[in-house]
């Protein structure tokens, strides 16, 4: 990110290179550091101001070009540019007589590399440092290199040290000039074309309104007022040109505001929005005039905000989590009208420009464009607008046209095929945004949140997994989806632009060049480092591109029906004593950040103060009530240019982002010195509750998470820590036995699908050391439904089951979860492909050709 006083530093230093490399008076076999300041050209270059800007922002560039030193034509080691296109030149032509091949010798750590003691005085080297040096033939130090990557190399230069030059220093490079070569094609062309499209467009309104259906004369008038009031100064709106004034204001504000998800009524339905999306980042945020903020912003409007033309699986944007395929005629028409509009205002080629540069830099759309829409009404016949016979016609003439690979917005989960929609610039498609939706929910059921090592994996790191196998644990699908992803990224591009080209380099990081490649380079603490590198490498892509390029979205999850509120007043009454106390604490130390926490855990707890009240009265739930507790949780994914975000009511009872901190912890509250022990009080993981509510309502199971508390003892001699205590094999809860339901052992059964060639049927293999019984094999979907039922007599050796649709099971419902029921032993497995298995009681998974034997 370039911060102001940062861009005006690249401003000068790019023009002084650029001059001193290009200046007339300057000769080419000068050195750059042999500037004196008389020259006539720099003065003029550089007025007073500017040389004292470079001064302060760059003292070694401005040491350097006010040192006169003449030039050596015979010293072929000064820095000089005829001397690097010298042995440039050399380089390219191969024309030097090459040295033979050396016979491999690796370090074998017993005698010092060469100018370890050149580097180990120059830089002071800790016992530590050198201690992983030796271990992995390589050592980072933290300590050194916070300047950047040119004073670096200044500083190994100065000091005459053999460098290493990282591809995360040419990486660097691609990624400050891409930045830069943006912000100059946004500020120089794109900014005032857009700008002047959305002028002309709007002040052609008027004209053009009678033309169209008076709903969607007034939808352009929101659409447009909303734009060029992004597009214009801040915290001022422009006038509407059809009296919708009060409707656009509010839009305006909440793209202002950047607050988050939001469901808004345009265009004539309830749509979800992310506003959250309009928030300025990357080079955006930090251009200091604001022009590329209000570019931003407008420019998120007329690429994000899209108009629904066929609905498919689901409307765009549908809130809630239910799909819903009604056609929306009115925002059909409203995309139609837009296109026309554009070309009575004759701005139909400043799109196609503005287009075609978005193109350029990151390149696909999967939108219908204006062009398209305006081929479109030619082949449906459309002359004039109406609804919905326009709608109709557009869509007959669409088909089965503009499918979607890829979430760009919100949609509730099961919304495949994606609907086709408009938009003014369309979102590009990426490859990394497609791949990353396969590691999320729905295509891996019940995952959140994907992170850094789910990137460096479909980048081609193996080493990737490492950090993943948690994860892996946990979404037994995610595995082949990973693996899925990043063959998906291995296709080649089908467009030639530059998001793709940069992605590509990032991609061959992982690429094991052929050939003598030093030891350090095999071990896995350098597969580390380049998994860093790539990762780097892959955030500063999505820095640059954060306009331009989609974001994955997640298929909407579940929503909370109702919910109950555990009756404990003393409880509450005390936390909100605690929190008046803790606000004063915090006002007395001087600390707002502490103030506005306690601001906020008091306005939840008086809330679910409020809820409990209503229940003690035995009240149902009011709808308030009932919005509130289902917002509790919402977890967003991070990307390339943030940490995601971590929304709902509970995130506010923590402050400092402890939301996500271990539960586990152990606390010693007594100590006999007799006994010589110390006794603790702890928790571990909390469990699940399910607890029948009969008040306010009907019977009713309502299912939570509960602490798991125990006790503890140990010997004085060493207290437990948190992380000892994990480790505990003896703790005792005997008060739990009288509500906790115990885990029954696991029955020994390995279990692995096959292939069917029945349809509604799936096949699995079932495998015992000894009789078991009847095993029934259930798929549920993603709410946890039975949509398909097996079951199968299982004995020693292998037994197959048949799996079939329930009777009366929705035909569309996806099998997510498969669940083994063996007596009253029953546990979800997970999701099961063709090469996954799984194992219990101690069995063995089945392996490959074991289970291609019952496949033929």
């Amino acid at each position: 990110m370039i911060a102001a006083t940062d861009w005006r530093q690249t401003v000068v230093t790019a023009c002084a290179v650029l001059l001193l490399a290009a200046c007339p008076t300057v000769s080419p076999e000068r050195p750059r550091s042999a500037i004196a300041p008389a020259d006539a050209s720099l003065a003029l270059a550089f007025p007073d101001a500017g040389m004292e800007a470079l001064a302060a922002s760059s003292p070694v560039l401005w040491a350097e070009t006010h040192r006169i030193r003449p030039h050596d034509p015979n010293d072929l080691c000064e820095v000089a540019d005829s001397n690097i296109e010298l042995a440039g030149r050399a380089i390219l032509a191969g024309s030097r007589q090459k040295a033979p091949p050396l016979p491999v010798a690796p370090w074998d750590k017993n005698a010092d590399p060469r100018y370890l003691g050149l580097v180990a005085r120059r830089y002071a080297l800790t016992a530590s440092e050198k201690r992983i040096l030796a271990r992995e033939g390589f050592v980072v130090l933290e300590r050194l290199g916070k300047d950047g990557f040119t004073r670096a190399f200044h500083s190994i230069y100065q000091a005459q040290l053999p460098v290493y030059v990282s591809i995360d220093s040419i990486l660097h490079s691609v990624y400050q000039s891409n930045d830069v070569l943006i912000a100059r094609a946004e500020l120089a062309t794109l900014l005032p074309r857009e700008a002047h499209v959305v002028d002309r467009m709007h002040a052609e309104l008027r004209a053009a309104a009678g033309t169209y259906p008076p709903e969607v004369a007034r939808d352009l008038d929101v659409y447009l007022t909303v734009a060029r009031s992004l597009l214009g100064e801040e915290g001022k709106n422009v006038p509407s040109a059809l009296g919708t004034d009060p409707e656009s204001a509010a839009l305006i504000d909440k793209a202002r505001k950047a607050s988050g998800l939001e469901t808004v009524s345009l265009f004539g339905r309830s749509r979800v929005v992310d506003f959250s999306q309009y928030a300025p980042r990357g080079h955006y945020a930090s251009f200091e005039e604001g022009a590329l903020k209000a570019y931003f912003r407008a420019s998120v409007w007329l690429s994000r905000l899209e108009l629904n033309l066929v609905s498919r699986a689901s409307r765009s944007s549908t809130p809630g989590i239910v799909v819903d395929p009604r056609e929306t005629p009115r925002e059909a028409v409203d995309a139609l009208a837009l296109a026309d509009l554009a070309a009575r205002a004759h701005v139909m080629e400043d799109i196609a420009l503005l287009d075609h540069a978005w193109g350029a830099f990151a390149g696909k759309r999967e939108d219908a464009s204006f062009a398209d829409l305006a081929a479109l009404r030619v082949k449906g016949k459309i002359t004039t607008l109406s609804i919905p016979d326009s709608a109709e016609r557009l869509i007959a003439a669409i088909g089965r046209d503009f499918e979607r690979t890829t979430r760009v917005h919100y949609m509730p989960q099961g919304s495949t095929p994606l609907p086709a929609i408009a938009t003014m610039l369309g979102p590009r498609i990426v490859p990394d945004t497609t791949a990353a939706e396969l590691l999320v929910h729905g295509a891996t059921p019940g995952r959140e949140l994907l992170g850094a090592a789910d990137i460096g994996f479909l980048l081609g790191h193996d080493r990737a997994k490492t950090y993943l196998k948690n994860e892996l644990m946990a979404f037994p699908t995610l595995g082949s989806q990973l693996e899925a992803g990043r063959a998906l990224l291995a296709q080649k591009a089908t467009t030639k632009d530059m998001y793709n080209a940069w992605f590509s380099a990032a991609r061959a990081l992982a690429d094991e060049p052929s050939g003598a490649l030093p030891s350090f380079m095999k071990t896995n603490a350098f597969h580390d480092l380049r998994l860093n590198s790539a990762i780097a490498a892959y955030g500063q892509i999505r820095h640059n591109y954060v306009l331009i390029a989609g974001q994955a979205y997640d298929e909407g999850g579940c929503e909370i029906p109702e919910g109950y509120v555990e009756p404990a007043l003393g409880v509450y009454d005390a936390l909100l004593e605690y929190a008046s106390r803790g606000a004063a604490v915090e006002k007395m130390l001087a600390q707002p950040a502490g103030e506005a926490y306690f601001a906020k855990l008091t306005f939840h707890l008086r809330v679910l103060r409020a809820i409990v009240v209503e229940e003690l009265a035995n009240r149902p739930l009011s709808e308030d009530a009932k919005r509130y507790l289902s917002m509790v949780v919402e977890i967003r994914p991070p990307s390339s240019d943030g940490p995601g975000s971590n929304d709902g009511w509970y995130f506010d009872l923590f402050a400092e982002g402890g939301a996500f901190a271990d539960e586990g912890f152990i606390a010693d509250y007594y100590t006999s010195s007799n006994a010589q022990t110390v006794v603790y009080a702890g928790a571990t993981a909390p469990r699940i509750g399910l607890f029948v509510v009969d008040t306010g309502g009907p019977p009713r199971i309502m299912v939570g998470p509960v602490a798991r508390a125990f006790e503890a003892r140990s010997s004085l001699a060493h207290r437990l820590n948190d992380q000892e205590a994990s480790k505990l094999t003896t703790v005792s809860d005997p008060w739990a036995r009288s509500y906790t339901a115990p885990a029954l052992p696991p029955p020994p059964l390995a279990i692995a699908s096959l292939s069917s060639a029945v349809e509604n049927e799936s096949l699995y293999l079932l495998k015992s050391t000894r009789p078991i019984g009847t095993v029934v094999v259930e798929l549920l979907d993603h709410h946890g439904a039975p949509v398909a039922r097996g079951s199968a007599n299982v004995g020693p050796g292998h037994t197959r089951a048949r799996v079939k649709m329930i009777a009366g099971a929705p035909q569309d419902s996806s099998p997510e979860i498969v669940r083994v029921r063996v007596g009253d032993y029953a546990t979800d497995l997970g999701v099961m492909w063709s090469t996954r298995n799984y194992a219990l009681g101690g069995m063995k998974e089945m392996s490959y050709d074991e289970v291609e034997q019952f496949n033929k």
